[in-house]
């Protein structure tokens, strides 16, 4: 509802408190009672106020207390409408999905949750370090294929020629560069 609408309805409702007696007050004040509790809120002042308020007290003069207490809720009336063209109309708290879960659904779901994704963690990284590790046997059986069949593992590797060190020339020595023997 809007505010424009609001302020007329209490308008209307504060033209009706010109009738209102000791017979009528307490259908007047149910009716304001949920209007208010509608446009202020449960726990808003002015719905406890006019919870709380009472037209008259006096069983022997009712319609006299009645009388004299109208003013005061003509009063509390144009405050109301104050409030409203002032503040506005009072607008629930919406709900995230959250506060809709129960605490016992939310810390059995947590409970659960946590432990799962904990324990599929380290299972993923087990399985992946597994597999790295048949990876790098793999690698490592190749390379000891290529070392006994007498390869160089590296594809652009230079040959170390054999240097004599007791000073016969390489030309008497024909030396395998690879195993590094004499032929």
């Amino acid at each position: 509802m809007k505010n424009e609408q609001t302020i007329a309805l209490l308008r209307r409702e504060q033209e009706s408190l010109k009738t209102v007696n000791s017979a009528t007050c307490s259908v007047w004040k149910t009716h304001m009672k949920s209007y208010i509790k509608t446009f202020f809120g449960e726990h808003s002042p002015q719905f406890k106020y006019i919870s709380d308020y009472q037209f008259w007290y006096n069983y022997n003069q009712p319609e006299a207390e009645t009388k004299a207490n109208i003013p005061i809720m003509n009063l509390f009336v144009e405050t109301c409408i104050d409030t409203i063209t002032n503040i506005g109309l009072y607008k629930p708290p919406k709900q995230n999905f959250l506060s809709r879960i129960s605490d016992g659904l939310l810390a059995a779901i947590i409970g659960i949750a946590v432990p799962a994704l904990f324990i599929g963690g380290t299972l993923w990284g087990k399985y992946l370090s597994d597999v790295q590790n048949i990876e790098l046997k793999q690698e490592n059986k190749q390379l000891m294929d290529k070392l006994s069949d007498g390869v160089s593992p590296l594809p652009n590797a230079n040959p170390i020629p054999f240097i004599d060190t007791n000073g016969n020339s390489n030309k008497s020595n024909n030396v395998d560069t690879h195993s590094r023997k004499k032929i």
